[in-house]
């Protein structure tokens, strides 16, 4: 999964037990939130579709949830030279933490702010509740392809 996410764009951020967040930066004048959300699903698309369901070396299948958010968030190192760790707080991170609420095992779920600022015809939704939406294609592929950080696409998923 990380080399899916690497190649599709994201940082990986934080990796802990079963789950991940990964972002897509906007750092550059000539990308928009809109296109590194774009990014964002369609590695999720690709994740969902080549790993969504693994068997693990202990005849279990695991099965991968993402929730997908947009907007700025802080960054934060705490500590010393000694112990040091992060924060990662905002609007984004409060979303993609609640949208993974609303996902099944299987599903790639968006928040508003993502819905808000992607190309609408380029998906196929589901409405779920409250703003959120689970993607069900990416309706332009067929084939399903899939700063200290000011802006960017928060993207948390979990394996079940």
């Amino acid at each position: 999964m990380v080399d899916i996410l690497y190649r599709c764009g994201g940082d990986l951020l934080k990796f802990a037990g079963d789950a991940f967040i990964a972002i897509w930066r906007l750092c550059a004048d000539n990308y928009t939130m809109g296109d590194k959300a774009d990014e964002a699903i369609n590695c999720a698309i690709r994740i969902q579709s080549s790993l969504g369901s693994f068997m693990c070396d202990v005849d279990v299948t695991l099965k991968v949830k993402i929730s997908i958010s947009a907007g700025n968030f802080i960054f934060c190192l705490i500590g010393d030279h000694m112990t040091s760790t992060y924060v990662v707080y905002g609007l984004p991170v409060l979303e993609a933490k609640k949208g993974e609420g609303y996902c099944s095992s299987g599903d790639i779920v968006i928040s508003p702010s993502v819905y808000n600022c992607i190309n609408k015809t380029k998906y196929y939704f589901q409405k779920i509740t409250k703003g959120y939406l689970k993607i069900q294609k990416n309706l332009k592929d067929t084939h399903l392809i899939m700063n200290f950080l000011r802006a960017g696409v928060i993207f948390e998923a979990q394996l079940q």
